[in-house]
């Protein structure tokens, strides 16, 4: 029950964060999430051996995923954050700014669901925490995302 209220609010939290960075600064992050979960997908093996002087081999991987997502989903993020300076100009017109946040908190959904998604694909196949690993497998809310992730990304591949 617990972790069905913490992935709700989550969810909620991006919509609302959506509703206020507006469509285009969302959508930067939508995409950077996507590319930045697909390549870190394809990548994080190949570079954790750089953390695994320190770390056993599942905890390198998982932090290679992470540094790889976050700087591909930063850098992707930060394009579209420029490109919604020069949208804020248009935001004087009538209904453009409830528009653009509406769309936003949409776009923030979205989000929610790649980023808790691919939380739990990392839970599910770096076997990491076990007991986490159990409760998202029975967790209803959970298993939703999970299948909206993989529809998302299979859409995309």
């Amino acid at each position: 029950m617990l972790v069905e209220l913490i992935l709700i609010l989550i969810l909620l939290g991006h919509i609302g964060q959506g509703w206020k960075d507006g469509l285009i600064h969302t959508t930067g992050r939508v995409v950077g999430a996507v590319i930045g979960f697909i390549i870190a997908r394809s990548w994080s093996i190949s570079i954790s051996f750089i953390f695994a002087i320190l770390l056993p081999s599942g905890w390198a991987r998982f932090v290679a995923f992470i540094v790889i997502f976050v700087v591909v989903n930063r850098l992707i993020g930060w394009a579209f954050k420029l490109a919604d300076g020069v949208f804020k100009i248009l935001s004087i017109l009538p209904f453009v700014k409830s528009i653009n946040g509406l769309l936003g908190a949409i776009l923030g959904f979205l989000e929610g669901i790649i980023i808790l998604g691919g939380i739990i694909w990392i839970v599910r196949n770096f076997d990491l925490i076990a007991s986490l690993k159990a409760m998202l497998d029975s967790s209803v809310v959970a298993g939703a995302i999970s299948r909206a992730f993989d529809l998302i990304l299979g859409a995309v591949l």
